[in-house]
């Protein structure tokens, strides 16, 4: 594949992403209470180190505030990030892979907050893994400082751990999410009986050709990544289409479309993966 093409694809799924955080960030301040407000992480802390209180620390609403404009900071620099990816070529090195590798490291701390926030459940943290790798897939393809086997190898990771962990979500093994089957009903115009059997369908498909991305058959590395593209692209655009009430228009905009924007590199990786052929 031209090379131009394949950045290019990396930089619109980093860009995406980054926006759609960014916007997420700006307008809520991010799932960081999880972490701050977290009687096992930083209780101690807060007590030996700084001396206060622990159920006051959590009874003051400064702290609130403050947590809030961490969250908004954060949001701030994933603007910042992806004008830097956006005027990549014209930046100095040093300033594009300190926010790249910056961005991945805020990615992982994001996905963790996340996974303290829904119990625990390490399929919440390794189901944001092909979104927080992507500012990694960019450095590494633009800058050719990672063997070009690893990379591919690293890709089809991220990608089947975002993959399987969404299946297991999918079948039920862990709590399904509710808005999982209101998006198949909305999305289909089925029942909630079909519905369910739908999303168990996918799962089952999800956890299969995530597994076809490692199999040394080429066409059904093939089959993964077309239903792996369509599949990401469709959970990706359902967000908003299942969603979508024009009564509520901008409501509906500002809620969902960030949530559509932070899923592109569900389907934009495994469409880079495609386009590089059956390489490993």
């Amino acid at each position: 594949m031209n090379e131009k093409r394949l950045i290019f694809l990396l930089r619109i799924a980093c860009i995406a992403l980054l926006v759609g955080w960014a916007w997420l960030h700006l307008e809520k301040g991010g799932p960081y209470r999880a972490f701050f407000l977290n009687d096992y992480i930083t209780r101690g802390f807060v007590e030996n180190a700084l001396g206060i209180n622990w159920v006051s620390f959590l009874s003051d609403i400064s702290v609130a505030y403050k947590i809030k404009g961490f969250g908004q900071a954060v949001g701030v620099f994933f603007l910042f990030s992806a004008l830097v990816v956006a005027g990549i070529q014209h930046l100095p090195k040093w300033l594009v892979q300190f926010t790249l590798w910056t961005d991945f490291v805020l990615l992982v701390f994001l996905s963790f907050c996340k996974y303290l926030d829904n119990a625990w459940v390490i399929a919440q943290f390794l189901e944001h893994a092909a979104q927080f790798c992507t500012p990694l897939f960019l450095y590494g393809f633009y800058y050719k400082k990672i063997p070009f086997p690893r990379l591919v190898f690293c890709l089809k990771v991220a990608i089947a751990l975002t993959f399987v962990c969404h299946g297991l979500y999918a079948l039920g093994y862990y709590n399904r999410p509710g808005y999982f089957v209101d998006m198949t009903i909305q999305g289909f115009g089925i029942q909630e009986d079909t519905a369910i059997m739908v999303l168990n369908v996918a799962g089952y498909l999800d956890i299969l050709f995530s597994i076809g991305l490692f199999l040394p058959w080429p066409w059904f590395y093939k089959t993964s990544l077309f239903y792996i593209i369509l599949w990401g692209f469709l959970t990706a655009l359902a967000r908003v289409v299942s969603n979508f009430h024009s009564d509520i228009f901008w409501y509906s905009l500002n809620q969902w479309v960030p949530e559509t924007l932070y899923r592109f590199p569900h389907f934009l990786l495994p469409l880079t993966l495609y386009k590089l052929g059956n390489k490993n």
